[in-house]
């Protein structure tokens, strides 16, 4: 059966979402604020910051009606919202530390790969033209990014400092497998199932991901595009299909405002008063709306 929303249902429901996306912004701001000295802290912000831009997508999405579209994106930022909650168990300037480095060197493996006479650039273009659809003009702009040695070697300069030594020696000494997520360097964690069965949320890890890895990943071209009616032909559905608004919009929701909490908890106590206040006013709104609109 069709699920049925007003206009005003789904505006009311996007409101929501986007008056989290603000609240992102101030923690963002007070926390650049209070912890400016703090080299590591941005590790968590960037986290937020990406939270906050997923979920402002997703509310554009359930504004118009493209539901099935919003699943990748709010299962992206469910992955980082568990890695923004590893972030704050425990050992916080560790664990920072591995997420900055695991990043410069993706950036540097990245920059290198088009870094003319490097080795990543010898075997990328020569994977390039084992392909006969790359022309080569593509091959070519392969090494057309402006300032490739002034980024290349900014990005060197960080992570050759004394503070990622161990995980230069790490990552040059370990396989593929231990090195695939930041969370997994130095052993952590080796898989994301895993990273949410340390943090003991291993039910969120198979409500909010596994059962839409089909979705993320184009598998399920079924689901909620083809119906049958009365032993009719099967019918397929139109695009902007409003059906999932409701539980697409709330667990976006319950996403993004777990982290803000945890995250204010742990690094914004002195605003915590002033935060708590807008807590509980959002969950009496949120509430009221989700209990009159539940199907």
């Amino acid at each position: 059966m069709q699920e049925e929303y007003t206009e005003d249902q789904i505006r009311s429901y996007c409101f929501l979402i986007d008056e989290l996306v603000k609240k992102s912004e101030w923690i963002i701001e007070k926390s650049l604020q209070t912890n400016s000295d703090h080299s590591f802290e941005i590790a968590a912000l960037l986290s937020i910051r990406q939270m906050a831009d997923y979920a402002d997508g997703v509310s554009i999405l359930i504004l118009h009606h493209s539901n099935d579209s919003t699943i990748p994106v709010i299962r992206s930022m469910f992955e980082v919202s568990v890695g923004l909650e590893y972030l704050l168990q425990d050992d916080f300037e560790g664990r920072a530390k591995k997420f900055l480095f695991f990043y410069y060197k993706q950036k540097e493996i990245e920059l290198l790969k088009i870094k003319k006479g490097s080795n990543e650039n010898k075997i990328f273009i020569e994977e390039l033209k084992s392909d006969p659809n790359v022309s080569g003009q593509t091959i070519e702009d392969m090494h057309s990014e402006p300032d490739i040695e002034e980024k290349l070697s900014a990005v060197q300069q960080l992570l050759e400092g004394e503070m990622y030594f161990e995980l230069q020696t790490y990552f040059s000494n370990s396989k593929t497998s231990k090195k695939k997520y930041w969370y997994s360097l130095l052993d952590g964690p080796p898989s994301f199932k895993k990273l949410t069965e340390s943090l003991s949320i291993h039910s969120r890890y198979l409500i909010s991901y596994k059962l839409w890895s089909g979705y993320s990943h184009g598998w399920d071209i079924v689901n909620r595009n083809l119906i049958f009616e009365d032993g009719e032909l099967a019918k397929i559905i139109f695009k902007r299909n409003p059906t999932g608004s409701y539980i697409n919009a709330l667990e976006t929701i319950m996403i993004l405002r777990r982290s803000l909490m945890k995250y204010a908890q742990v690094k914004l106590k002195h605003e915590i008063l002033e935060f708590g206040k807008w807590v509980i006013d959002y969950n009496k709104r949120l509430e009221a709306l989700f209990k009159f609109n539940s199907h």
